[in-house]
């Protein structure tokens, strides 16, 4: 529909090692196995992109950041 967010992959990429450096407690259940935790990282990442960041590559992206 020629509808584009208004940042690129990079921007995503900042949201993401930002909610990771200030949200320890969610990386430490991830790495041990809480796939739930992922969402509590996720959640910070939508906050931050008001809600405009694509929720897969948001994911993908934590889940690169993380591993």
């Amino acid at each position: 529909k020629g509808l584009k967010p208004d940042f690129d992959e990079d921007q995503v990429k900042a949201w993401c090692e930002e909610a990771i450096a200030e949200n320890p407690k969610p990386v430490e259940d991830f790495r041990s196995g809480n796939e739930k935790a992922l969402n509590s990282l996720k959640g910070q990442v939508m906050k931050k992109s008001r809600g405009k960041a694509n929720p897969q590559v948001v994911d993908g992206m934590i889940r690169d950041i993380l591993s």
